[in-house]
């Protein structure tokens, strides 16, 4: 199976200082998608007078949208966007807590999300620009609920929290980049890079991490989906995923994480 890289998450990762100063930004989910909804509908074609002309476009506009012959609203991609980072922000993260003896703090929930976007970015590269706005716009939600978490913590000051949100994001692109170079090569410099980062060097027990390794390798490789035709679950692999259940449906599933090997 080949897997392709995704070094590029550079020019498509968005600065974290960014949303520090666009504090509008910073809204519940629900409201970000009655927005988004609402502009996909006034980016539809003007309706004609002729009913028969109205309903015989809006055949002629789906067609084309499923053909892939024209170009889809930005709002259309950044609702799926928001789709796929609610499904990362769903994952236990505090089974990886309890599993790996991690501390409960912002940065652990950090390195629990960081790890789960990593690996939505490596399906996301296959889709070429519909998977960079969607790597784009679920970056951009990741970013926006750290500051909310981040902003609950009487003990840092505004200005800690600029700056650590700044070394935060250069933590994320080092961070994608090295476990970018262990899913290419191998898995001792895959297990190498959780153990740089996600254990953050403190971790001894090497059976956690090579838990901690497959359950990676597995959830890279398979994808749970549920589809719209038949509501049975089913198992698929995530590199092989119609691009119909990843970039329309934006249709994720994440793997629980096993205490055991």
């Amino acid at each position: 199976m080949t897997i392709r890289p995704t070094l590029n998450v550079l020019k498509h990762l968005t600065p974290a200082n960014h949303h520090l100063l666009n504090l509008s930004c910073s809204r519940e989910h629900t409201g970000l998608v009655n927005k988004i909804q609402a502009k996909l509908l006034s980016s539809q074609p003007q309706e004609l007078p002729n009913v028969q002309d109205t309903w015989l476009s809006k055949k002629m506009m789906n067609t084309r949208l499923r053909l892939g012959l024209c170009p889809r609203p930005h709002p259309y991609y950044r609702l799926r966007g928001l789709t796929l980072f609610q499904g990362v922000e769903a994952v236990d993260w505090k089974q990886y807590f309890k599993v790996f003896q991690m501390k409960d703090t912002f940065h652990s929930w950090f390195l629990v999300i960081e790890l789960h976007m990593w690996m939505l970015n490596v399906r996301g590269a296959r889709e070429n620009k519909e998977g960079d706005l969607l790597k784009k716009y679920s970056l951009e939600y990741m970013w926006e609920t750290a500051l909310k978490r981040a902003k609950k913590l009487e003990s840092y000051a505004p200005s800690a929290i600029s700056k650590g949100f700044d070394d935060l994001h250069d933590e994320l692109v080092a961070a994608f980049l090295l476990y970018d170079y262990g899913l290419l090569t191998s898995d001792v410099e895959l297990a190498g890079a959780l153990w740089f980062r996600f254990f953050k060097e403190n971790c001894d027990d090497p059976e956690k991490i090579e838990l901690l390794l497959k359950h990676v390798r597995k959830q890279v490789q398979t994808s749970i989906l549920f589809t719209s035709l038949t509501s049975v679950l089913q198992l698929q692999l995530l590199e092989d995923m119609p691009k119909e259940e990843f970039v329309d449906r934006a249709n994720v599933r994440w793997l629980p994480l096993s205490e055991k090997l």
